[in-house]
């Protein structure tokens, strides 16, 4: 049930992220239609930074279905001869492979951005929960507490299976074999 809600939500996100690179893609072109003067150089500018900007926030498949997309557009209704799909001039398909390197490159980055980022949150989670179990090292009347956070903390970071949790006072311990969530 978790797992089809999962898949049903990503579908669902897929589809929004789709239909709003669409729109704006669709009020880009528009807009330079409107001004019939404007040079295919401006508006391969212009839709080569909308391509940097769906990489680097939503990913590479969302980045190269906008620059497939894009350099459709460009060709249709800015590149001679309009109306058509036709590229009259080879130098034309450089713009399409711009899109693509562009996609890739800025989604490239950006994932690896996110990456690191969340690993330096997870560090600093960690190290966290080591200053508050140093903190209450030492005091018997808090091992219990402090098992427990140390408990909480790797259930939060996933990084365990099971854990042992020990109750009583030092010399008479009983240990229970718990299993964390995942």
């Amino acid at each position: 049930s978790r797992t089809i809600l999962s898949v049903n939500t990503v579908r669902a996100t897929a589809v929004y992220r789709i239909a709003i690179a669409s729109l704006s893609l669709a009020a880009i072109v528009e807009i330079y239609r409107l001004f019939a003067l404007t040079s295919p150089t401006i508006v391969a500018l212009t839709l080569l930074l909308f391509i940097l900007l769906l990489a680097a926030r939503w990913g590479l498949k969302f980045a190269v279905f906008a620059s497939v997309a894009a350099a459709a557009c460009l060709n249709f209704f800015f590149l001679p001869p309009t109306g058509t799909f036709t590229i009259a001039d080879n130098r034309n398909w450089v713009a399409l492979f711009a899109f693509w390197v562009a996609a890739i490159i800025a989604s490239h980055l950006s994932t690896r951005i996110q990456t690191e980022a969340r690993q330096a949150r997870a560090r600093e989670r960690e190290l966290a929960m080591l200053f508050d179990l140093r903190g209450t090292a030492g005091r018997e009347d808090q091992v219990a507490d402090a098992w427990t956070s140390v408990e909480q903390g790797l259930d939060d970071l996933g990084c365990c299976e099971r854990a042992a949790r020990c109750e009583g006072s030092f010399g008479d311990d009983v240990c229970h074999t718990g299993a964390l969530r995942v």
